[in-house]
């Protein structure tokens, strides 16, 4: 399994869900998980890291989150980046960690929502 640091906008997608409109928010949630994925990625590949010290900070400390009209996206689209974030983000000891365990459940929740919302669903019996 390979790991990478995912793109700033996929980290908004999700954001994007979670919190709307809140950028102070959304800023530092966005850089929770930044350093959380720079922090697997650390984890897999220890002998030769991503970014050294420096970068790490100035790409975590250079995260803003701002909603972007063109990436307000379906629910499917963020569920897909949360998909995405999630298995870089699985590497070492990040996957016990309590922030990768709220997104996860988070994404388990979305993908049930998502289902239950179409109309094959509702057609389906019960029983």
């Amino acid at each position: 399994m390979s790991s990478f640091i995912v793109e700033d906008e996929t980290i908004i997608r999700i954001i994007q869900w979670i919190h709307p409109s809140n950028e102070k928010l959304g800023t530092a949630l966005g850089r929770k998980m930044l350093r959380l994925n720079i922090d697997a990625c650390n984890q897999r590949y220890p002998e030769n890291h991503y970014l050294n010290e420096a970068d790490e900070k100035a790409r975590i400390k250079n995260f803003k989150f701002n909603i972007i009209e063109e990436l307000s996206v379906s629910k499917v689209r963020a569920l897909k980046s949360l998909h995405c974030f999630l298995y870089q983000c699985s590497e070492g000891n990040v996957p016990s960690r309590k922030l990768y365990k709220t997104l996860e459940k988070l994404s388990q929740e979305w993908a049930d929502k998502i289902v239950s919302d179409l109309p094959e669903y509702e057609k389906a019996e019960w029983n």
